[in-house]
């Protein structure tokens, strides 16, 4: 074989090339090459003339052509019995299929020359000529043995950690079967894998020097408790305990252990054990033993691996069941935890009756206002039917907004941004939003503001705004007609101990104190244990007379403790309320009205969305005639899609069309998301790598929701109840870079 490949004078073609081929994967893939000139297409055929290398006489343990002779029974006799018709008809199948589709590629055991069965992987091809005819076959062998014990060895071990993860999920679910039942199920798998034919746990007695059996495995789980075998105090047993209080395992087959101790576990069956010692908060628990009745062995290290793990397990669960039964005994606390539980269930309860007031009450007044409107012919009635409408969905946003928040706030989501703002101008939108229930009231409010409150600050003022805004707003509502309210904001200057809190200002960070006073009914001290808990108000009765969910005092106080700060209230029954928080917030630098000004004189140019082409993907009929009517005066193009994949296929059409994209999330066929993305893909393959804007028009407000936006290719998003000014200042922000 050899000198064929040395004597080529010229590039080799057909079969020649074909054994060139076969001879460099012998070399690179360490395989034996043989050689077969077809007399007889029938491969058992004597007449065919076979050439087995020398490498391959090698590999089977053969120097010479007279131990193994260029002959097919000397391969083919030595075909393991269960492999060799399979081969051979494989082989067959090969050579006579004269179009050459059927591969010649297999595994079988051989025999070689010492008797030994390998696995080896044979691979051939075969020259024909025009009309198939096979004239030549050419192939190689190789020797797979390690290969496949190492297979072996990997899906055993991934079998076992199978085993083990299941075994794992089921001793840790917290149903309601018995222990027992639990390690019966348990031990069965791994005993299986490991060879395993009893299992038995031991647990330290209190005398220290002894173990007593409480579990015994034997096909299945005999509970032992009632009946304590204990092991006898003898040299063996001792000798056990002194190697695992130190934490080291037994592995050995009986006939490699000292006399009297093959004799012990002889009583029992036993022809190799191993034994884990279990360990709780660092103190010998006991011992779980595994053994094997049928065979004198060492277990491998997989195996080992396993029990370790598995006896660690069943241990656990063991300790688990023992722990549970103290705290059965604790049963007072159980029984204070459940009469808590039973109070925070009858708070939600309220909670959802005075929600079901909370929202009935403003859809009553617009389902009303609207019937009204409708059938108002004086224009006066009408907007002012329209206007109570709008209140009235004013009201019902903030009820849906505090759902919110105090979802966010149990699931811990809760976050403040940070930047810059006037912080005058924030004071007086809040002023703004209640001035009106003020007057409405006839009441007094008096606002006093610290000069020495710098009027820049750097935190979240819509949150900031929102705390006050619930204040005044209690404050308000828990006010006669002709009451006093005061707002008192200053700048503290020194550190304070406030709640177990101490508050210390720095170079960066302003200390500020905000109190709502007012002249209303007043807080008992009962009352006042329970204000700042999720669905909590005053008393029953206030519900009713005032209205309200219960939750705005609870996010106020999520609010301001995110703000490293404290809230308190000072408050006597009859005599009106003192409601008093404390931030620390970044402070500013200049004044940020230049700012505010320069981006106002950006958004206010209306003339900029004039003939802009805008494209409304709402799948929602009625969301797309509040969109396109509201924005009809400023004069922009609007296309409107009902589902995402009509939007991609609209961009599609003509990618430079629209300027905007209006994109909504939750749509029926495509949903907002894979439209995006599909969109974002058109784009790079277009070349136009800054893309259109797409802006979220959507109901999922949280910041995850508006996170995955963001990652699906969006731009900005805006949240339903849409809120038009914000649409068209982004409109023209947008437009205008």
């Amino acid at each position: 074989m050899k000198r064929l490949f040395r004597t080529f004078s010229k590039k080799p073609t057909g079969y020649e090339y074909e054994l060139m081929k076969y001879k460099l994967t012998s070399d690179a893939l360490n395989v034996a090459l043989w050689d077969m000139n077809v007399i007889s297409e029938d491969p058992v055929n004597p007449n065919n003339v076979f050439t087995w290398s020398q490498e391959l006489r090698a590999m089977l343990g053969f120097s010479n052509e007279t131990d193994f002779p260029n002959l097919l029974h000397s391969w083919s006799d030595r075909l393991h019995p269960e492999d060799k018709e399979r081969t051979l008809s494989a082989f067959a199948a090969h050579i006579g299929d004269r179009t050459g589709k059927t591969p010649y590629n297999i595994e079988y055991r051989l025999r070689i020359k010492s008797g030994e069965y390998r696995v080896f992987h044979a691979f051939g091809t075969t020259l024909r000529n025009s009309r198939g005819v096979p004239l030549r076959v050419a192939g190689a062998l190789q020797d797979i043995t390690e290969k496949k014990i190492m297979t072996e060895k990997l899906e055993s071990r991934e079998k076992m950690l199978s085993t083990l993860n299941e075994t794992a999920i089921m001793l840790l679910s917290g149903n309601d079967e018995k222990i027992e039942d639990k390690l019966s199920i348990g031990f069965k798998p791994i005993a299986e894998i490991a060879g395993i034919d009893r299992i038995a746990v031991y647990r330290l007695l209190d005398n220290k020097t002894q173990l007593g059996q409480v579990y015994l495995w034997y096909g299945q789980t005999l509970p032992l408790d009632d009946e304590l075998i204990i092991l006898p105090d003898i040299p063996p047993v001792q000798r056990w305990l002194e190697i695992l209080t130190k934490g080291h395992s037994i592995n050995a087959a009986i006939t490699d252990m000292p006399d009297d101790e093959n004799e012990f576990l002889q009583k029992f069956g036993v022809k190799t054990i191993f034994m884990v010692p279990i360990f709780t908060s660092g103190e010998f628990w006991g011992v779980i033993t595994l053994e094997d009745h049928t065979d004198y062995r060492y277990f491998d290290e997989d195996s080992l691996s396993l029990l370790r793990s598995a006896a660690h397990l069943f241990a656990g669960a063991i300790v688990r069941k023992e722990m549970m039964e103290n705290i059965n005994e604790q049963s007072k606390l159980l029984k204070e935890a459940l009469d808590k539980a039973t109070i925070a269930s009858t708070a939600k309860g309220q909670f959802l009756s005075n929600m079901s007031h909370e929202i009935r009450t403003p859809l009553n007044a617009i389902i009303g206002m609207t019937s009204i409107a409708k059938n108002a012919q004086d224009l006066e009635k009408k907007n002012h039917a329209l206007n109570k409408i709008e209140d009235a969905s004013t009201h019902l946003l903030g009820v849906v907004n505090d759902v919110l928040d105090i979802s966010k706030i149990e699931a811990n989501k809760l976050e403040l941004s940070a930047e810059e703002f006037d912080f005058e101008k924030m004071i007086q939108r809040v002023i703004n939003v209640v001035s009106f229930r003020i007057l409405e009231n006839k009441q007094e409010l008096i606002v006093d503001i610290d000069k020495n409150i710098p009027p820049v600050l750097i935190g979240d003022d819509q949150r900031i705004a929102q705390v006050i805004t619930n204040l005044l707003g209690n404050a308000v509502k828990f006010t006669p007609e002709k009451g006093t309210i005061k707002l008192n904001a200053k700048l503290i200057d020194e550190k304070i101990h406030r709640a177990e809190t101490e508050i210390l200002p720095s170079k960066d960070i302003c200390i500020l104190q905000f109190s709502i006073t007012d002249s209303g009914i007043g807080i008992s001290p009962e009352q006042k244990e329970r204000l700042f808990q999720s669905f909590q108000q005053a008393e029953t009765s206030t519900v009713r007379k005032y209205g309200g969910t219960g939750l705005g005092l609870a996010i106020s106080k999520s609010i301001v403790e995110l703000m490293n700060g404290v809230i308190w209230v000072e408050s006597e029954l009859g005599k009106g309320s003192n409601f008093s928080f404390i931030i620390q917030i970044k402070c500013g630098e200049g004044n940020i009205t230049a700012k505010q000004d320069k981006k106002q004189k950006r958004i206010e140019d209306t003339e900029l969305l004039a003939g802009r082409k805008i494209l409304l993907v709402e799948d929602m009929e009625i969301n797309r005639e509040i969109v396109t009517t509201m924005l009809e005066n400023l004069k922009l193009e609007i296309d409107c899609a009902e589902n995402g994949a009509e939007a991609v296929e609209m961009f599609k059409n003509d990618p430079k069309k629209y300027e905007v994209i209006f994109m909504d999330i939750q749509m029926p066929e495509m949903d907002g998301y894979e439209a995006t993305k599909k969109i974002r893909k058109l784009e790079a393959e277009l070349g136009h790598p800054a893309g259109v804007p797409i802006i979220a028009m959507t109901a999922n407000v949280f910041k995850e929701d508006i996170e995955k936006c963001i990652e699906a290719g969006m731009n900005d998003h805006v949240g339903k109840p849409l809120d038009f000014e914000l649409i068209i200042e982004k409109l023209k922000n947008l437009l205008a870079s």
